[in-house]
């Protein structure tokens, strides 16, 4: 509803782009406390803060959708004679799905990415189940949390992409009495039947499987006998790299690099980014965080670099086969899913 609104009023969308790119950028942790103060120890504080997190990528889809529209289906919309309301939600939107496809897939992902942070302000759930697990360093019963999470999501992105994709009905009379009549029967004959046998209500704890010390003793397997070949890995990335890239930026000192980004605004032909950029930067070193900004600018560089020297040619070769497709998009999921505070600790134990 909010990207419809923003793409119906663009003086709208130009006031809301700056809370966007704060939302989207800054830390989770950040806002966890004024939320809490808010809203206190709960579940709706946990909500608000995963609303936060996730609100941003999905409006801009559907802004970006709908701005990519041709001409001609808003021409097909007036000469059908369809209200504002009935073009938009039977020929912009549908028009617009595979654009709305991909922000439903990342509120997915992102809204799932909050759930180990939410558990720390009373939201439970799996969240809660990976930070007592990461707590108590038991790593597959992390794993084996973080896997459900994942398969979570593949699960409600399936249903969603499968209700978006599906073909109109052309039935020359409707039958919402049946569709009720067996939606009903789904749900009421399960539950009744629970009632009566317990083990359909909930299932039985003699009969779950845990995959836990599976996941430890691959930990312990690759940290043993891939372990030479990860520390290599962790000082040419460190000493190749990651420490140069630093060393280049604390030398060249923050005037330098200030007058270097105004000039660069102004070849885009952008002053008003050059000259915000120029002041944040400043702002940054007046309160004392510019060599933290530059440890931090340095990692991210070279994780951005990394991950395009990566995911670019894999990207390329996965949009050439569908098979590759097939099996990229479940890597992917899984790893765009997958608590950060998950892999965590096994990173750690790995690379040091």
């Amino acid at each position: 509803m909010l990207g419809v609104i923003l793409f119906r009023w663009r003086w709208l969308e130009t006031v809301l782009n700056p809370v966007f790119d704060v939302m989207q950028t800054i830390p989770p942790f950040s806002y966890l406390v004024p939320v809490l103060i808010l809203f206190g120890f709960g579940p709706v504080a946990a909500l608000v803060a995963t609303l936060i997190f996730a609100l941003p990528p999905m409006a801009r889809a559907v802004v970006y959708g709908l701005r990519r529209l041709p001409d001609h289906t808003f021409e097909l919309s007036s000469m059908a004679g369809a209200s504002r309301w009935q073009g938009t939600s039977k020929i912009l939107l549908p028009s617009a799905r595979d654009d709305l496809l991909l922000g439903v897939n990342q509120l997915v992902m992102m809204a799932l990415a909050m759930v180990i942070l939410a558990s720390m302000i009373g939201a439970g759930g799996l969240g809660a189940e990976v930070l007592r697990a990461i707590q108590s360093l038991k790593i597959g019963r992390g794993l084996e949390a973080g896997i459900a999470i994942t398969l979570l999501a593949v699960l409600l992105y399936g249903y969603g992409h499968s209700i978006a994709m599906r073909r109109p009905s052309h039935l020359s009379r409707p039958q919402p009495m049946r569709h009720l009549a067996i939606l009903a029967a789904i749900l009421v004959i399960p539950t009744v039947a629970g009632v009566a046998i317990a083990p359909l209500a909930q299932y039985p704890a003699e009969l779950t499987i845990s995959t836990a010390d599976f996941w430890s003793r691959v930990i312990s397997w690759l940290n043993g006998n891939w372990g030479d070949g990860f520390e290599a890995a962790r000082l040419i990335i460190t000493l190749g790299v990651i420490r140069p890239l630093l060393t280049i930026l604390r030398d060249l000192g923050w005037a330098s690099i200030v007058a270097c980004l105004l000039c660069f605004g102004f070849a885009l032909r952008r002053p008003s980014l050059a000259v915000l950029s120029c002041a944040t930067l400043i702002l940054i070193a007046a309160i004392g965080y510019w060599d933290k900004l530059l440890i931090t600018f340095n990692l991210v560089t070279v994780g951005t670099l990394l991950s395009l020297f990566v995911g670019a040619p894999l990207g390329i070769w996965a949009g050439s086969s569908r098979r590759v497709h097939a099996v990229s998009e479940v890597v992917v999921t899984t790893l765009q899913t997958l608590p950060s505070f998950v892999y965590l600790v096994p990173v750690v134990m790995l690379l040091g």
